[in-house]
């Protein structure tokens, strides 16, 4: 038996050496990986484009032809998800680096679920995790692993609020009204309002029509924007003018768009209805 044990692991050993030697006769090296960027193509406010650049090094004089990918994106150390995206006969080419680019999305319903904190967050980490798949001769099937880390904004719509609607002068030919209006921007990057494009009304009657002048709203701030009105009663309904003219009180709405462009290339957003009113103060 002790005779059978002996026999057996000298062959095995004399494998291993032979593997050894035959690895080192073929001066097979493992390839390595990183992660040389991480971009952002698009950015909405339900979810981020990114892509990953990934870098492969091939030591060796042969190709290798990929099996498989994998990516995992994780957001502030909480994985969202995990994709195995096609590697299109991906193949490492000999003595060389090949570059790869790798689509995938961050959704940010997904993201504030897993982490409520992170919607007042301007900015949150973004990590990826990526592991290629292939077999090597004598080494087998191997995962090479690489990872990036980077940060990327958390977009927000402008907040709009109507605050005031008063009587500025009030005469026998007509109205000067003073419409105030808040615009709010939440986000960790300047915002340029294009165009605010209204319609006011009174008690659900139509007053008026205009737009306001483009103005540049910087991060994490405020603005206050005026409308003026002047209505005459010549041009108004009897019944418009006694209601602005009475003591009663007449809720004041202004509707329209607001075009705004972020100070981020990548983030096109689409114009922002709005709906508000208030009361009239005399």
């Amino acid at each position: 038996m002790n005779r059978i044990v002996t026999l057996l692991t000298a062959l095995s050993l004399n494998l291993l050496a032979g593997c050894a030697t035959l690895q080192d006769s073929l001066n097979i090296e493992k390839p390595s990986a990183a992660i040389s960027g991480l971009s952002i193509q698009s950015l909405g406010l339900e979810q981020a484009n990114l892509l990953v650049a990934l870098d492969i090094t091939n030591p060796n004089g042969f190709s290798i032809p990929a099996s498989g990918l994998e990516l995992t994106l994780s957001v502030e150390d909480h994985a969202l998800t995990t994709v195995s995206p096609a590697n299109n006969g991906l193949t490492l080419k000999a003595n060389g680096v090949t570059t790869t680019q790798l689509p995938i999305s961050l959704n940010y319903s997904d993201l504030y679920n897993a982490i409520k904190a992170v919607a007042d967050q301007d900015e949150v980490t973004c990590q990826v995790d990526a592991a290629l798949l292939f077999t090597l001769p004598v080494l087998g099937d191997m995962r090479l692993p690489a990872s990036y880390s980077t940060r990327i904004p958390v977009p927000k719509r402008p907040k709009i609020s109507l605050t005031s609607a008063s009587i500025s002068s009030l005469s026998w030919r007509g109205v000067e009204l003073q419409l105030t209006v808040d615009v709010e921007n939440p986000n960790g990057f300047g915002v340029d309002l294009t165009g605010l494009n209204y319609q006011v009304t009174a008690a659900n009657s139509a007053l008026a029509s205009g737009s306001v002048q483009p103005a540049k709203l910087a991060k994490n701030s405020q603005q206050q924007l005026i409308i003026p009105l002047s209505l005459s009663f010549a041009d108004m309904g009897k019944s418009l003018m006694s209601l602005l003219t009475s003591k009663e009180p007449v809720a004041i709405g202004v509707a329209g768009t607001l075009d705004y462009a972020p100070d981020l290339a990548i983030w096109k957003p689409q114009p922002l209805d709005f709906s508000m009113s208030t009361q009239l103060s005399r």
